[in-house]
């Protein structure tokens, strides 16, 4: 299983997460957009993984 959590650097509440049994890139792009939906954030922290480095990722 997989979790990605986004969190408030500020308030350290949880913004949004997201469980995959699979190690697909969508479920991390999906829980991404859900946020940002919600919250426009002027800096963002992530991962250097796969995920975080891949095209979709960037381009939202």
């Amino acid at each position: 299983m997989y979790l990605f959590v986004i969190i408030a650097w500020y308030s350290r509440c949880i913004v949004d997460d997201e469980l995959s049994s699979s190690l697909e890139k969508n479920f991390v792009t999906d829980c991404l957009k859900r946020a940002l939906s919600t919250r426009k954030p002027e800096i963002t922290n992530s991962d250097q993984g796969s995920h975080f480095t891949n095209l979709l990722f960037g381009n939202l």
